[in-house]
């Protein structure tokens, strides 16, 4: 049987869309508050607009002004920073790092190959990747900045340093770095320097510039159980250089036409190098994947316009509330920009990609694509699985878990994330498709390790966006002594509660801030997608290029006074059992300024008063947030057995429980 490949279609209707029908269609299809888009051609802005509302509270319309968060869309001006530095001759990007920043050290002695490149392309192996205490409410604060090279100082590597690009945001935090030390300015006054201030950028900010807050598009949690009542303060992601930039549409074209368009900020040679296919320089599969890394870009390649040689690059940027893309036609002197609050990112870039093809279509650049298409591929009768590709059958794992591969002979493979199955059908020659027939999965073999890879097209009602690459690494058993083992199943289902993070964070409206071990040791040597190491100690050793290998971590157990800690991603986490039940009484951030928390043993009113600097906020059985002080006024809390209740705040904030 031939290898399934995926068919194709064509539109024959003419363009006669607008962008504003595409940004309605958004709005009205996901339920967004607003969005807001623009596209620079020739230098010139061409299509500029609008739609939506500015806050769910008060119906105000959203505006071409309004500014957004534009989230990893930041890392091109890091990118444009680093390249302008180049074009200086202060930096040189295949110099060690340590050249430019002469404390930075890690636990690793490989880490003195990492290079400035490295931190651009995703390739630098280096694990830092949490944003715990960086997305705070009206809070800019940058302490975790500041912290990073300590925090790396303790760190391992996850890969040889160039061994393969996967999608890390602490290399970018690192560059911000780079860039202050070469510099000898802030982050911020360096943008505001060689950025803003040269374009006449007056909407584009980071969370340290003295703009006016109220002119940003309101934003609000997706995950928030709790009623919407009162907009929140605003979102401030304060890893400035991988995520914390403010713009509006507009000005991010003019950002993209002036740094990656024209040659009056950056020289042609350091432009070229941007857009230059870096994800080859390592481990990378032979044929066309999604998420080709240039310098700074997540895609050089952007499908469809490759299949007509037109180059395409695209960087994508989301976070709690806001979302972004910028796509580029370098070869043909267009960019566009698309904002929004609520969505994907995504979203975001079908509709950017739909109005880039729409003008080339119209140039006469481009003809209208015939669309790779997975259709429903499930067979109508069961095909066996091959002896060879049985042998594939075993335990799995990426950065969202682990995962269980069992094969039916005669045609199905049940894939078990989390306690639960989902059927995979054999589709012949070692191939498979999920229960809705629209994914084709197989397995391959890459410097020495096994993968399954997967290949989908999701279709919009705009530009398909392609989802494919390697998806899953195998794990293999590691034999421990029964002694290592037992004291890894007194861990097994216990909860852990972090207790370092700031009350500003956002990440507790949208979730009980917990981390739950693992049921069950299904693989030996493993909890969950993490290697035993030690008594106390799990190392995440998967290697997976692009991005379902990003953001591993490592975790340290300890105890102090017979109560256990975890420290995981620059975060401290203690034993749930340290915490009783709710009860009436005083309660007050004491002075290592931990948060607190409390299981609710039946159904009950609680009613609290606060007094100080700080928020409380009840979870329900599920760990999904109803109550958040800071988003809802105080009113009486109706809280079920299983709930949970949780006070964060500063020193001496006194909590009054009724």
């Amino acid at each position: 049987m031939a290898t399934v490949v995926p068919t194709t279609y064509a539109s024959t209707e003419e363009v006669t869309l607008t962008a504003d029908d595409y940004a309605t269609y958004l709005v009205e299809n996901l339920g967004l508050p607003s969005i807001q888009y623009a596209m620079i051609k020739d230098g010139e802005i061409v299509t500029s607009g609008a739609t939506g509302v500015y806050s769910l509270i008060d119906g105000t319309p959203i505006t071409t002004d309004h500014v957004y968060a534009v989230g990893s869309v930041s890392k091109m001006y890091t990118t444009a920073s680093i390249m302008k530095l180049v074009d200086m001759g202060l930096v040189e990007l295949d110099a060690p790092v340590t050249t430019y920043v002469d404390d930075f050290v890690m636990n690793d002695e490989r880490y003195i190959d990492i290079t400035v490149r490295m931190l651009l392309n995703h390739s630098s192996g280096i694990m830092e990747a949490s944003l715990s205490n960086a997305i705070l409410y009206g809070d800019n604060d940058t302490s975790k900045v500041d912290g990073l090279i300590q925090s790396l100082a303790t760190q391992r590597l996850k890969a040889d340093p160039g061994e393969f690009s996967v999608y890390n945001n602490g290399g970018f935090t690192l560059a911000e770095i780079v860039v202050e030390r070469v510099s000898g300015m802030s982050f911020t006054e360096f943008i505001e320097t060689y950025i803003s201030e040269p374009l006449g950028l007056s909407g584009t900010h980071t969370p340290k510039s003295d703009f006016d807050l109220d002119n940003v598009a309101k934003g609000y949690g997706a995950a928030y159980m709790g009623e919407i009542v009162q907009d929140s303060p605003t979102e401030m992601l304060n890893l400035i250089g991988t995520g914390g930039m403010y713009s509006t549409a507009e000005e991010l074209c003019l950002f993209a036409d002036a740094f990656f368009l024209g040659e009056d900020m950056l020289t042609k040679e350091s432009i070229d190098m941007t857009k230059a296919p870096e994800y080859q320089n390592g481990l990378w599969l032979d044929e066309k994947t999604s998420m080709e890394y240039g310098l700074g870009w997540d895609e050089v390649n952007l499908y469809p316009f490759n299949e007509q040689d037109v180059q395409v690059l695209v960087k994508g940027g989301d976070t709690l509330q806001y979302h972004a893309s910028l796509v580029v036609a370098p070869d043909h002197d267009i960019a566009v920009a698309v904002l929004s609050s609520g969505g994907s990112s995504s979203f975001n870039m079908s509709m950017a990609g739909q109005m880039l093809l729409d003008e080339l279509i119209k140039d006469g650049v481009m003809e209208q694509p015939a669309y790779e298409m997975v259709g429903n591929l499930i067979p109508e009768e069961l095909i066996p699985i091959p002896a060879e590709t049985m042998e594939y059958a075993g335990h799995y794992a990426n950065f969202y878990g682990a995962y269980e591969f069992v094969m039916d002979e005669q045609g199905i493979m049940e894939v078990w994330f989390d306690g639960e199955s989902a059927p995979i059908y054999h589709i012949g020659n070692g191939q498979f498709t999920n229960e809705y027939g629209m994914e084709i999965f197989e397995f391959v073999e890459l410097d020495d390790k096994t993968y399954l890879k997967a290949y989908a097209t999701a279709h919009t009602g705009l530009l398909p966006f392609i989802g494919d690459g390697l998806y899953y690494q195998k794990l293999e058993p590691k034999e421990i002594s029964d002694e290592l083992k037992q004291v890894w199943e007194t861990r097994l289902g216990k909860t852990y509660y972090y207790l370092n993070e700031k009350y500003t964070s956002l990440i507790y409206t949208e979730m009980l801030l917990a981390a739950v071990i693992y049921d069950t040791m299904d693989l030996e040597g493993y909890v969950g997608n993490s290697e035993i190491i030690d008594e106390n100690t799990l190392h995440t050793n998967i290697q997976i290029p692009g991005m379902m290998g990003r953001d591993t971590m490592d975790y340290y157990f300890y105890e102090v006074d017979g109560v256990e800690y975890l420290e995981v991603g620059g975060s401290l986490l203690v034993d749930a059992d340290q915490f009783g039940s709710v009860e009436a009484g005083v309660y007050e951030i004491g002075a290592d300024g931990y948060a607190q928390f409390f299981t609710v043993d039946e159904d009950v009113q609680i009613s609290v008063e606060m007094t100080g600097d700080g928020i409380f906020a009840l979870y329900d059985a599920d760990m999904m947030c109803v109550y958040h002080s800071l988003l809802e006024p105080n009113k009486v809390l109706e809280a079920t057995e299983g709930y949970t209740l949780m006070f964060a705040g500063e020193v001496g904030t006194n909590y009054t429980v009724k």
